[in-house]
């Protein structure tokens, strides 16, 4: 695809090498998937159009100009993950093309999911660029917010469509893409400002909100979605049960992800500190959502508009380090390779999932952003 560049490659060593050894006597190669993984984007696209044409036929363009513009963020080593767990999880009889399409699709559908959290996560932070390209939100005329939504819905309706006829399966994978979105403060607005079409005005929607209730989760980061949402979803496909004890495990290996990249890059909100990192305090409780709240109310409500940098610096002000970051990756290290140990998901996949906690640690995985 023309406006898709080449994403740099992460490869992962211990996987691979597992797949390769496991799986020899199978279709499944790493390369040849990757490829088909990249070429399928387009396809993938134009099936969530006609899959959200039925609820929203006017926003066809809208769709159509948030794709062109998340496209290049789509990270197909994200992607690969859940296809590799999908093929580490499953017996080598029921990998084939028709599967692996299947895995495709779904790899894809969170990849697009995961984009509509860039999007409005942009917005949130005041962020103007990402990988040295214009978000989104600076070029949509003021747009940003609804399209996102709009992207996630489509995504997740062609999740459905794709396993429909598995039941069981289809209810578990859609269940796990509507938590990861509903757990986050847009997420939660969305809930809000579609009962509104009946039932309130948005201004009421925004008024019901008490943040005061609301805390915001380690799924709610773009990080730990990259790990509770493929390695969940390739695993259901798989027909493995994901139980608590491997979500605690995925979400912890994205709260690694998050200690890594905050030991080794500062940035707004996560800089380091004396020794310190700041996302402990927003896993426990996360002070600025009221500040957070404002800047959606500016986005959807424009007469009510306030000072953006203003709220954006109390954001980053109070998200403020508590927590020696080494002693607890150590602690976490040994928490996530335990609960991994003690799961029911097989010897194949539990291997798979111990090398990839390895490669966070060791730094070899890249930050999915």
């Amino acid at each position: 695809m023309a406006c898709m560049r080449k994403l740099p490659r992460v490869f992962w060593k211990g996987a691979h090498r597992l797949l390769s050894t496991q799986f020899q006597h199978s279709v499944f190669d790493y390369d040849d998937e990757r490829s088909k993984l990249e070429k399928d984007l387009p396809r993938v696209f134009e099936s969530i159009l006609a899959a959200n044409s039925a609820f929203f036929p006017e926003t066809e363009q809208n769709l159509r100009e948030c794709f062109a513009s998340v496209t290049p963020f789509v990270h197909i080593d994200r992607g690969m993950k859940l296809i590799e767990t999908f093929a580490a999880a499953s017996t080598p009889q029921t990998i084939n093309e028709v599967s692996m399409h299947v895995a495709r699709t779904l790899a894809l559908c969170c990849e697009l999911v995961t984009s509509s959290f860039f999007i409005i996560d942009d917005v949130l932070d005041g962020r103007d660029v990402r990988n040295n390209r214009p978000s989104y939100h600076v070029e949509s005329n003021g747009n940003a917010m609804l399209d996102a939504i709009l992207l996630n819905h489509a995504a997740q309706q062609l999740t459905a469509n794709s396993i429909k006829n598995r039941p069981k399966v289809k209810e578990e994978i859609v269940r796990l893409l509507q938590n990861a979105s509903t757990r986050t403060t847009i997420g939660m607005l969305q809930a809000r400002l579609i009962r509104s079409r009946a039932l309130e005005s948005p201004e009421e929607a925004f008024d019901s909100i008490n943040m005061n209730k609301y805390q915001s989760t380690v799924t709610s980061k773009i990080e730990y979605t990259a790990f509770e949402l493929p390695i969940g979803c390739g695993l259901l496909l798989a027909e493995k049960e994901y139980d608590k004890m491997i979500q605690k495990a995925a979400v912890d290996m994205g709260v690694l992800l998050q200690i890594e990249k905050d030991l080794r890059v500062v940035e707004n909100g996560t800089a380091l500190n004396n020794g310190y990192i700041s996302w402990p305090i927003v896993m426990a409780k996360q002070l600025a959502n009221k500040d957070q709240l404002s800047v959606l109310r500016r986005n959807f409500l424009p007469t009510r508009d306030k000072d953006s940098e203003v709220a954006i610096r109390r954001i980053f002000e109070t998200l403020r380090l508590k927590q020696n970051c080494k002693m607890f990756r150590e602690g976490l290290t040994g928490e996530v390779n335990e609960t991994i140990q003690r799961s029911h998901i097989g010897e194949r996949a539990k291997r798979y999932l111990l090398d990839v906690a390895q490669d966070v640690l060791k730094g070899t995985f890249n930050r999915f952003d």
